[in-house]
């Protein structure tokens, strides 16, 4: 019940930002054998987000952030440590505009943190 109020709050608190397609239309999605080859390190934005590491143990990403993380192929603690900070920044504003570069860089540095206290 609460996670749904908040939702809504939130959706009208924000009503400015742009959204992504609303679940009422649909996406078409093609069969895996028609589908193009993808050069390695790119993402589909119509795929769904593979299941990885849990990157909301880093400061200031939470489950919308991780989710557009996700899409652009960062899964993993170690794929967050290995992404170019500017062109991560660059990525991600085309779907939560106000996001700095400073902030990435943050989340890069906590990742390469985590990687190497695991090792």
């Amino acid at each position: 019940m609460i996670h749904k109020w908040l939702k809504n709050w939130l959706s009208l608190a924000f009503w400015w930002v742009p959204q992504e397609e609303s679940a009422a239309e649909p996406r078409a999605r093609s069969e895996p054998s028609e589908a193009q080859p993808q050069a390695p390190g790119t993402s589909d934005p119509n795929a769904e987000p593979s299941k990885g590491d849990d990157l909301t143990v880093i400061k200031g990403i939470g489950p919308a952030t991780q989710e557009k993380l996700n899409r652009l192929g960062v899964t993993s603690l170690a794929d967050l440590a290995d992404a170019d900070p500017t062109r991560l920044t660059s990525d991600l504003r085309k779907h939560q505009p106000g996001i700095s570069e400073k902030r990435v860089r943050s989340w890069i540095d906590t990742a390469k943190a985590r990687a190497n206290m695991g090792t």
